[in-house]
């Protein structure tokens, strides 16, 4: 929510520079402009309860329009079959949504009725879904051929049922410094849910669901006053973003088998073996040991 697509400026002119057309959409009914607007009281809720379904099929609308443009406009260069998804929260929600996901409202319902909400913000957001007709959607874009989901808003809208449709690489990226949608409970938690076997999950030490750099001046000298906090350079966390971005939709959407041995753990911890937070990632052959050591926890269900 609140969203802009130039926060998202680099992350696209980086994978342009690479030879990929980017297209950053904005979703009127929770981008930042609403939210403004329902400060100064002109709608009652932060984001329009509709962009549950809305924000899936923009982007499908996005594709359709560029179906009809791409041989008059681009002389037909762009293969518009082999398309990849990229979303962060709300957008994380939106890319496992066209991936296949579907929304389980049993699972939903339980989740909002337990009362445990205090570690997990992002419960807020999920729950409003509850005030959806109750009907299987599924949103799923065939074109669309892998997703990259950075703090997605999941486990308990899709849970397991709903995340296991997916039959597509996926890419989860979670912060350690996450409190809206903190890793544990939202993408640790569901990454084992996943039953493709390319999946893979990114953990970023010291990444906190926004870029703290482009926060204004009274949000800055709050985060600074605070004692023992340190956070990462947001340089530092966008060349992790960049490196494994690149990779993930080199091997999936261009179909460049040379960029596969990049999404190892190793390579990860490559990129971070100098710096004081690190780059961590597993694959689908950790997926099992990850989930029991969540059990530990009763964090499977």
């Amino acid at each position: 929510m609140a969203s802009r697509p130039e926060d998202f400026s680099k992350r696209g002119e980086h994978l342009a520079s690479h030879g990929y057309v980017v297209v950053l959409p904005r979703h009127p009914g929770s981008d930042l402009i609403y939210l403004q607007e329902t400060l100064e009281g002109y709608s009652s809720d932060i984001f329009d309860i509709n962009e549950f379904t809305n924000r899936p099929l923009d982007i499908s609308f996005i594709i359709d329009e560029l179906e009809k443009r791409n041989r008059p406009e681009f002389g037909g260069r762009l293969d518009l079959q082999q398309v990849g998804i990229a979303g962060h929260s709300f957008g994380g929600y939106t890319a496992l949504a066209l991936a296949g996901a579907r929304i389980d409202f049993e699972n939903l319902q339980g989740a909002c009725n337990s009362g445990d909400w205090d570690p997990n913000l992002s419960l807020l957001l999920q729950c409003r879904a509850l005030e959806l007709p109750r009907k299987d959607y599924n949103f799923r874009d065939e074109r669309v051929k892998a997703v990259l989901a950075i703090n997605p808003v999941n486990s308990s809208i899709f849970g397991f049922q709903g995340l296991s449709q997916i039959q597509i690489p996926v890419f989860i990226v979670a912060g350690s410094y996450d409190p809206a949608t903190p890793a544990v409970y939202e993408q640790l938690r569901s990454f084992p849910w996943l039953t493709v076997q390319n999946k893979y999950l990114a953990l970023a030490e010291g990444q906190a669901h926004v870029d703290f750099s482009v926060l204004d001046a009274g949000a800055s000298q709050l985060l600074n006053s605070l004692p023992n906090l340190t956070l990462p350079d947001p340089v530092l966390l966008d060349s992790y973003a960049n490196a494994m971005t690149l990779a993930f939709f080199e091997t999936y959407i261009a179909n460049n088998s040379k960029s596969r041995p990049y999404l190892q753990a190793s390579y990860a911890t490559y990129l971070s073996r100098q710096e004081p937070f690190k780059l961590y990632l597993i694959d689908a052959s950790s997926a099992l040991q990850l989930s029991q050591a969540l059990n530990k926890f009763n964090l499977n269900d």
